[in-house]
């Protein structure tokens, strides 16, 4: 068993003499020293929010390390895990003192502090990922990480609340179900407890309560139960040991989760532990516990026969009392039961005169083979968050374990379906799954896979292939992954062909209402270098990925077709038709538009200069014509007549209620300044078409330090354009972006990326 607090060491002396003397003949004492004298000094000064020296936390740290029984490597890497992250120590600095699995060590469990990350949950997640990589090439550091996470828990009544909570959450989401799937339950079960101390304070100290109230109660029932077994045992001469265990205060905590009244009755609070010598024994002590209790149905597990995939083995089950009380009984051998305490590490006790090569790595392929799948992601997952998930969602959740007809274990995420089963044994079986059998029956594809299914994968080599329909029910990370880049690959073609009809409609259309002078057919519109370079624009390599992009529906052709008819038009043409419609006032399309106080028959146009949307602060002036011009406040034009000509001056506002019930537009300008990338165009008018928005106008330019893009476009209100700037914004391959104003030195509208993150 682990024990329950740290001691408080401060110097390396101390370090050394608070070492375990099991240990301590195995150890190399020199090195440890060494170990010790650099942490205490590299630390030298820091302090930990309790106010203690923060060398106290590496000196407990490799304490419980050593209380796990691994190697001094283990303990030096303990020591010095915080040096590279706190201090002003470098990997090779390590690498030089120590050697070079101690350097792997800490770089395995340093946090990546150094390395600018966008956000603490970015650096939390990215840390994990390099953990849990570490660890598949070496288990050790996962053990110190635990051994760091017991000691930081043990330590928190200085922190927040907020913290402590968010500390034991972290704890519960990755590091216990980690220590479960290592088999270390001790380590487990401390971890457990002082998360529900830290995060539910309350409901800690009312299940402390409940159960020191019954302590003698419970004590003198558990010497009961040991006395009937080992008299029964010593009759039938079985050797034994046993033991009484009582659950954890978190397993309590769950229990009561699940049960209101279980606080109340605690009816199953204590566990009897037999170890014996061999597996003939634990079977035989099996029966002769039946004989004396009755069994509980359905709670009886063979974890000899089956082991967990941490290697655990124990005969598990449960009996009912006369007065009615269920109690748990565990049947294992000795080395079983090391293994059940210690989990992985019980297959790490190493010993220090041997060699150092492939320490950590010296595990059977198959006992820990789900270190294999977080490798795997580790290659295939950029982005740290969904690495962490994809672990979190495969790995730690309740496992189910079925079989194949010639009798592999398949280990399964609970929920899991015949689908997942046939990708698990391979992509290909997967691939051409037409059915399942479970047992000899016939089950459909949906079927939840319960332990001890006998699973048989019907295939066939003329099955099309999978379903998209599967992507509903599986549940491993492996089938959905497999499913989706069949599904890609043979997809393409179909939405190319689909892509290439949908090209050609368009093109014949288009090409039929050109006019005379310039007329072509569709052929020669898609064979033009005009077409090509403005495919190129959007970010097509060649006319195919725009055939696969248009039959998905990921893009408009209208896009390019828009832009061929304005490039057939000549450029000092087009700029001077955008000027023209930035200078001629837009007739009102209803008089209802704006409400005019105190005059009425006015014909109200929007001004051209500064372009009012529904939702700008807005100003009226009397034309020479007798007409009514508006424009926004800000509108230098507007602040220069209310200076000169203040008479003309009306006040006018949008008239609502009338604007909305009909959805009326309004013409305004924007433009984009761009990095040099040859796909920001398409980029910029999906947003746009995202938003539903119609593009008037549109002139391009490139220049060596990048691209610039002017629109007119048509927008509802100032809310929808405001959306709009920020959308575009947003994109990366977007610099700045500015509403035109007359007249005046642009500002941009949302100049860098950091104004609205």
């Amino acid at each position: 068993m682990l024990s329950q607090i740290s001691p408080v060491v401060r110097t390396p002396d101390e370090f050394l003499a608070a070492l375990s003397s099991e240990t301590r003949p195995n150890r190399d004492l020199e090195k440890l020293k060494s170990a010790a004298q650099f942490a205490f000094y590299a630390h030298q000064g820091q302090m930990r929010e309790s106010g203690d020296p923060y060398i106290t936390h590496p000196f407990a740290v490799a304490l419980i390390v050593d209380e796990l029984k691994l190697d001094t490597d283990s303990i030096c890497g303990a020591l010095l895990h915080d040096t590279v992250e706190d201090c002003n120590v470098t990997l090779e600095d390590i690498k030089t003192r120590f050697g070079e699995p101690v350097q792997d060590l800490v770089d395995g469990v340093t946090k990546l502090s150094k390395i600018n990350f966008s956000s603490k949950a970015e650096l939390q997640a990215e840390s994990l990922r390099k953990m849990l990589l570490a660890m598949t090439k070496d288990v050790r550091v996962i053990l110190i990480k635990l051994c760091d996470r017991l000691h930081n828990l043990r330590t928190l009544g200085n922190c927040s609340p907020a913290k402590q909570k968010r500390i034991a959450q972290e704890t519960l989401d990755i590091f216990t179900p980690l220590a479960h799937r290592l088999g270390m339950y001790n380590l487990k079960w401390s971890l457990e407890d002082l998360c529900l101390k830290h995060a539910h304070p309350d409901a800690y100290y009312e299940i402390l309560k409940r159960i020191a109230q019954k302590r003698k109660e419970r004590e003198a029932f558990v010497e009961e139960i040991i006395s009937s077994i080992r008299e029964t045992l010593q009759k039938a001469s079985l050797p034994c040991d046993i033991s009484g265990r009582p659950k954890s205060f978190f397993s309590v905590y769950q229990k009561c989760q699940k049960d209101d009244k279980y606080l109340d009755e605690m009816y199953d609070l204590i566990g009897i532990r037999i170890i014996t010598h061999n597996k003939e024994h634990c079977y035989a002590i099996l029966g002769l516990v039946h004989s004396i209790w009755t069994p509980v149905q359905n709670r009886f597990k063979d974890y000899i026969a089956v082991p967990k995939p941490n290697m655990y083995q124990s005969l598990h089950t449960t009996v009912i009392h006369p007065d009615g009380q269920m109690f748990e009984v565990q049947i294992r051998t000795r080395e079983m039961h090391e293994t059940a305490e210690m989990g992985v590490a019980a297959h790490f006790l190493y010993k220090d005169n041997n060699s150092s090569q492939n320490r950590g790595s010296e595990k059977n392929p198959q006992e820990l083979n789900w270190l294999k799948q977080i490798a795997r992601w580790h290659s295939d997952i950029r982005d740290s968050h969904e690495f962490i998930e994809n672990v979190k969602m495969d790995l730690f959740a309740h496992m189910v374990y079925a079989f194949t007809p010639n009798g592999q274990v398949i280990e399964l995420r609970e929920g899991a379906t015949p689908v997942d089963f046939a990708y698990h044994v391979h992509t290909q079986v997967g691939n051409r799954c037409v059915g399942a059998k479970v047992d000899d029956r016939v089950v459909p594809l949906t079927y939840s896979i319960k332990n001890g299914d006998i699973i048989k994968i019907i295939t066939s080599n003329a099955s099309k292939g999978p379903s998209r329909d599967w992507l509903e029910f599986v549940k491993t990370k492996r089938a959905r992954e497999s499913i989706l880049s069949f599904l890609k690959k043979s997809s393409k073609e179909d939405y190319i062909t689909k892509g290439q009809k949908i090209v050609q409609h368009i093109l014949e259309e288009k090409a039929k209402r050109l006019p005379s002078e310039r007329k072509a057919s569709w052929r020669e519109i898609l064979n033009s270098k005009e077409f090509s370079e403005a495919c190129a624009a959007y970010g097509f390599r060649d006319v195919s990925f725009l055939y696969e992009a248009v039959g998905k529906n990921e893009f408009k052709l209208d896009s390019i077709v828009n832009q061929l008819s304005f490039f057939q038009v000549q450029q000092e043409d087009a700029e001077k038709k955008l000027e023209s419609m930035r200078r001629r006032p837009q007739a009102s399309k209803s008089r209802d538009t704006i409400v005019v106080n105190g005059m009425d028959d006015l014909l109200v146009k929007m001004s051209r200069c500064c372009n009012p949307v529904f939702g700008d602060e807005i100003v009226g002036y009397i034309s020479r014509g007798r007409g009514l011009v508006v424009h926004r406040k800000s509108c230098p034009n507007a602040v220069a007549l209310s200076r000169s000509e203040a008479e003309r001056e009306v006040e006018v506002h949008w008239n609502t209620s009338s604007l909305v019930s009909k959805q009326s537009s309004f013409q305004t300008e924007v433009e984009i300044l761009t990095h040099n990338q040859s796909n920001v165009l398409m980029k910029v008018t999906q947003v746009i078409s995202n938003f539903k928005i119609n593009i008037i106008s549109m002139n391009a330019r490139s220049k060596k330090d990048g691209g610039f893009l002017n629109l007119i476009i048509e927008i509802g209100n100032i809310a929808q354009l405001n959306n709009l700037i920020r959308a575009i914004s947003d994109l990366e391959e977007v610099v700045s972006i500015y509403r035109v104003e007359p007249d005046e030195k642009k500002k941009p509208a949302r100049s860098t990326k950091n104004q609205h993150k």
